[in-house]
C-alpha cells in the first residue's frame, strides 16, 4: 500500500495550487515540502504528519492521516498569516483527491497563530485530518 500520507500531502497541494484565493496570497512554488523555516515570504510549508491504523473494519483497510500546514509571513503581527490561513481553510472545504484511496472524511482540525521569536517573522499551523480506506 502507499503511503497514504504523501498522497494527502499531494492532494492538499494539488488542491491549494488549483484555488485563485490562496494563489494570489502565496504563489505556488511557495507551497511545497521543506525542512526549516523559509528564506522567502509568504510561504506554506508541508509539516508534521502522521498516520493511525483505523480498527474500524476486520480488513485493516482504513487509516486515519494527519497533516501540518506551516504558514510563514514576513511581518511583525499575524495578520498576513490570519488572511493566508483563512483562503488554506476555505480552499480546503472542498475534498481534496487522495490517489489510491477512498476518502471517507476529511477536514481542518484546527488552527494555532504564533509568534516567531524573531518579532518580524508570522507563522501559523493548519492542522488537518482525513480518514482513508485503501482502494481496491
Amino acid at each position: 500500500m502507499i503511503e497514504p500520507s504523501r498522497e494527502l500531502q499531494r492532494a492538499i497541494r494539488a488542491t491549494l495550487i488549483a484555488d485563485p484565493a490562496v494563489v494570489a496570497l502565496v504563489e505556488p512554488n511557495m507551497i511545497r515540502d521543506a525542512g526549516t523555516r523559509p528564506e522567502k515570504f509568504p510561504t506554506i510549508i508541508h509539516g508534521e504528519g502522521q498516520t493511525v491504523l483505523e480498527q474500524i473494519t476486520f480488513s485493516r483497510k482504513h487509516v486515519r492521516c494527519y497533516l501540518d500546514l506551516h504558514v510563514w509571513t514576513f511581518e511583525e503581527g499575524l495578520s498576513q498569516a490570519k488572511i493566508i490561513t483563512g483562503a488554506v481553510t476555505n480552499a480546503l472545504a472542498t475534498q481534496p483527491v487522495i490517489n489510491g484511496f477512498h476518502l471517507v472524511d476529511f477536514l481542518v482540525s484546527g488552527c494555532r497563530f504564533l509568534r516567531d521569536p524573531s518579532g518580524n517573522i508570522g507563522h501559523a499551523v493548519i492542522s488537518t485530518e482525513a480518514l482513508v480506506e485503501a482502494a481496491e
